[in-house]
C-alpha cells in the first residue's frame, strides 16, 4: 500500500513580497466603514484562493524535485557487494551495513533521508513495517507492508524468541524496502570472497548437518550464533565446523539422558 503525502511548505520571501500590497489593500478596506460587507467578503475569498494556488504550486514543485532527484540517485547508486550468507536459501546477500556504506552516501547526496519503523495491525505471524523516503525540497513518500515473522528454521521449528524474531523481520523489511525503492542492485564480490580469513564458510552438506543437529538438540539458535560471533549459520567458518558439531551432539546426548 502506498500513500503520497502532502507537504506543508513554509512561506518564501518572494511570496510575502507579492502578497504584501494585497494584504495592505484589504486592511484599508476593512478600516473604511463605507465599504460594503459583501465586497470585503469577496476580497477575502480572493486572497484565500491565491494562497491555495500558491501552496499547490509549492507542492507540485517539491514533487518535481523529489522525482527528479530520485531518478538521478538511482542512476548514480553503485552495485552493492554481497557480504552475508542466507541460512535458509544458502545464498548471499548485502546486509544493511553494506548498503549504508556503499549506497546511502549517494542517496543522501541527492537530498534524501530514509526511515523505517514497526507498526501494529499486521495479521498473526506477520510484522507490519512502514518506510518513509523524504527529500530536502519538502516532499515525502511513505509505504508499508506486512512481512512474515522470521521465527522458524528450515524444518519449520521455532528457533528464535519473539523479540529476536521481530528484530530480524524488521531488519529484513528495511533492507527489502530500501533496495526496492531505490532500485539498488547487488552482486557477489568475486575478487574478495575470502575477506582475508584463513578458512572459508562451511559447505552446503555441513550446513544441512548442523541444521539437523540444531533441531534435534532443540537449542536456541540465536545463542549458538552469538557464541560463534556470526549473524547466520551459513557464515560459520569451516575450521570451526568440528567444534559446532561436537557441541550440538553433546547437547543431544544430555537431552536424551534427561528423558
Amino acid at each position: 500500500m502506498s500513500e503520497v503525502a502532502k507537504i506543508d511548505p513554509q512561506d518564501s520571501a518572494p511570496a510575502q513580497t507579492q502578497e504584501a500590497p494585497f494584504a495592505a489593500q484589504i486592511e484599508r478596506i476593512c478600516m473604511n466603514p463605507e465599504i460594503p460587507l459583501d465586497r470585503l467578503e469577496k476580497m477575502l475569498d480572493m486572497k484565500e484562493r491565491m494562497e491555495d494556488r500558491q501552496r499547490e504550486d509549492e507542492v507540485r514543485q517539491a514533487q518535481r524535485e523529489f522525482f527528479a532527484a530520485l531518478s538521478d540517485a538511482q542512476g548514480a547508486i553503485p552495485v552493492v557487494l554481497k557480504n552475508k550468507a542466507n541460512d535458509q536459501t544458502r545464498s548471499r546477500y548485502a546486509d544493511l551495513a553494506a548498503i549504508e556504506d556503499q549506497a546511502m552516501p549517494v542517496i543522501r547526496e541527492h537530498g534524501f533521508s530514509v526511515s523505517a519503523w514497526s507498526k501494529p495491525g499486521a495479521p498473526d505471524g506477520f510484522q507490519r513495517v512502514a518506510f518513509r523516503v523524504a527529500h530536502r525540497a519538502g516532499h515525502f513518500d511513505q509505504i508499508e507492508d506486512d512481512f512474515a515473522l522470521d521465527d522458524k528454521g528450515a524444518q519449520g521449528k521455532v528457533n528464535k524468541t519473539q523479540l529476536h524474531a521481530k528484530g530480524s523481520t524488521v531488519s529484513y523489511a528495511r533492507r527489502y524496502l530500501l533496495t526496492g525503492y531505490f532500485n539498488i542492485a547487488t552482486s557477489d564480490d568475486d575478487g574478495n570472497t575470502g575477506g582475508g580469513k584463513s578458512s572459508g564458510p562451511i559447505t552446503e552438506d555441513q550446513f544441512t548437518a548442523l541444521r539437523d543437529l540444531i533441531d534435534q538438540a532443540e537449542v536456541d539458535e540465536g545463542k549458538l550464533l552469538r557464541y560463534f560471533k556470526i549473524d547466520h549459520l551459513g557464515e560459520l567458518s569451516a575450521s570451526r565446523y568440528g567444534e559446532a558439531d561436537a557441541m550440538l551432539r553433546q547437547k543431544i546426548k544430555k537431552k536424551e539422558a534427561q528423558q
